[in-house]
Parts: structure tokens; C-alpha cells; sequence
């Protein structure tokens, strides 16, 4: 039972130091710094990407790569036009989060929680 307390315990305190909730709040501020205009229809479909993916991630586990670094790279760099990076980033971070991290504590503690 110590044993289940902890891996509960620890697999939420990782979940929570995986920095979603720094991108989640920060995200408008992303898309501002990337020129785009509808930065809160922007931020909404982000969100909305990250139920979706949840959803799925709860059936399906699987790891994606984040490139959201890259966008910052390419905008100190000069780049033009990089905008379309921040708003793919940005789905590509929730959907990799929902599937994994974002959703396995939760299967886990449903899965070695007693039920009583």
C-alpha cells in the first residue's frame, strides 16, 4: 500500500514539473511574439487540441517530439515567417503532453488505487 502511495505520489509531481502549466499560461504571449493576430482563438484551439488528445491519449500511449525550442531559435535567428511553427509547436506540445503525461498518472492511479 506505501508502495501504490508512492507511485501515485510521484507520478503526479512529475506531471506537474513537466511545465505544462508555464506553456499553458504563456501561450498567448507565444503567439504574440509570433505575429499572429488571433492569438486567443489561437490559445482556445490549443486547449481544444488538448481534450481531443487526452481523450485519445487514454486508449492510445505513444510519445511525439516537442519543437517549440525551434521557434524561438528561428526568431532570434531572423527567420521570416515562422509563425506557422509557434501555432504547430503549440499543438504538437498539448497532443504529446495529453497523450502521455498529461493522462498516464491518472490511468495509473485508477489502475493500482484499491477500489474500497
Amino acid at each position: 500500500c506505501k508502495t501504490q502511495l508512492a507511485i501515485v505520489i510521484m507520478v503526479q509531481v512529475l506531471q506537474q514539473l513537466s511545465g505544462n502549466n508555464a506553456f499553458i499560461f504563456y501561450q498567448t504571449t507565444i503567439f504574440q511574439a509570433a505575429d499572429i493576430d488571433s492569438k486567443d482563438a489561437m490559445a482556445l484551439a490549443v486547449m481544444a487540441v488538448m481534450v481531443g488528445v487526452t481523450l485519445i491519449g487514454c486508449v492510445v500511449i505513444d510519445r511525439l517530439a516537442v519543437l517549440l525550442g525551434t521557434f524561438f531559435f528561428l526568431d532570434d535567428v531572423n527567420h521570416n515567417n515562422v509563425s506557422w511553427l509557434a501555432i504547430f509547436s503549440a499543438f504538437l506540445y498539448i497532443g504529446s503532453f495529453s497523450i502521455g503525461v498529461g493522462a498516464i498518472p491518472w490511468l495509473i492511479i485508477a489502475e493500482i488505487a484499491p477500489n474500497e
